[in-house]
């Protein structure tokens, strides 16, 4: 049985305050990066034993009261060692979304789910959040909402085409 993270909901609160989520505009086949990764797993013994050890420290970080920000320096370090998994997990457009979002004021971020497109995740103070999006005013913003009831499916690749504007949406 999975067990809910127990979070203050101040902390909680504090948490999705500094969360930005972009859509990259770029589609991928997730099994064909995951295959890949699977392909070098034991060269990456080291690496993926280090992503593990970051679990527990992002746990106990949301647990305890240590400021946040570090939080958004373990997203750096953890993007940093699932990047370097295998050549597919990032590529030249990811890399410069990534770069745009740390130059504008992101303390780390990571792509999430296998790799090589879909959404970023970053973890960026409430008062640089503007700088952020204005680096990324080409990609969608999606705020994420940490108490949602599960997984929703929250974009479907149609909307794709709107107008900015009428692609940005919060996630409840």
């Amino acid at each position: 049985m999975v067990h809910p993270i127990p979070i203050l909901p101040a902390r909680l609160l504090e948490l999705e305050s500094c969360l930005m989520m972009f859509y990259t505009g770029l589609e991928r086949r997730a099994e064909d990066v995951v295959k890949a990764q699977l392909e070098n797993v034991g060269a990456n013994t080291d690496r993926y034993r280090r992503m593990r050890a970051q679990v527990d420290r992002a746990y106990d970080l949301l647990t305890g009261s240590a400021p946040l920000a570090i939080f958004g320096e373990l997203l750096d370090a953890a993007w940093k060692e699932k990047r370097a998994l295998h050549s597919v997990i990032s590529n030249s457009n990811v890399d410069a979304i990534y770069a745009k979002a740390m130059d504008a004021g992101a303390l780390g971020g990571k792509l999430l789910g296998a790799g090589a497109g879909g959404f970023m995740l970053f973890f960026v103070p409430p008062e640089r959040q503007r700088r952020v999006e204005a680096a990324l005013a080409d990609h969608c913003l999606i705020r994420p909402h940490l108490n949602a009831p599960g997984s929703q499916v929250i974009f479907d690749g149609m909307n794709a085409r709107a107008p900015m504007a009428e692609r940005r949406w919060g996630v409840a």
